[in-house]
């Protein structure tokens, strides 16, 4: 196995999400040229789901269609994603790691819904209908102190307000 492949192979298993179907083609493949097609296209499209996803978090000054930005984004990746590596090895979060102070995060926000009365045939035969409404909710979420980002999905404490339906 060639070096890049054999990177391209840890980089993979190291990011889950962004992996293709299937394996990587053998230069003599039969349809290797259309299997390197779809994964050309497959990063393509892994890659403008993460700018979008970048745009969400990092606002509308972020313009994915910038190429400045989208190299600005992707100089920073990599050196943030080793320091919040690094992260569990300061002192002071070994200091926390010990103590069993627990922490309460309270989210909050709002969940968009369609609703719709009827089934698919009766809403396209106007004898049903659809309509979209969205109400509050809050998440309590409790965590060690010192692994913050370790939360138990059976801990976390959800509730949507739907009293606005009612009105």
């Amino acid at each position: 196995m060639s070096l890049w492949l054999s990177d391209l192979s840890r980089l993979l298993g190291e990011n889950a999400d962004i992996a293709f179907a299937g394996e990587v083609p053998t230069i003599d493949a039969v349809d290797a040229q259309q299997q390197l097609a779809d994964i050309a296209h497959h990063f393509r499209a892994a890659k403008a789901a993460g700018l979008t996803t970048a745009q969400s978090v990092l606002g509308e000054d972020f313009d994915p269609q910038i190429k400045a930005a989208r190299d600005d984004l992707e100089r920073s990746i990599r050196p943030a994603t080793e320091q919040l590596a690094r992260v569990k090895d300061l002192p002071s979060i070994s200091r926390l790691s010990g103590l069993s102070i627990e922490i309460e995060y309270c989210v909050t926000g709002e969940v968009d819904v369609e609703l719709q009365y009827g089934s698919n045939s009766d809403v396209s035969h106007d004898i049903g209908m659809r309509s979209d409404d969205s109400y509050p909710y809050e998440a309590r979420v409790i965590a060690a102190a010192g692994k913050p980002l370790d939360i138990d999905a059976e801990a976390i404490q959800l509730s949507v307000d739907t009293s606005s339906f009612y009105e």
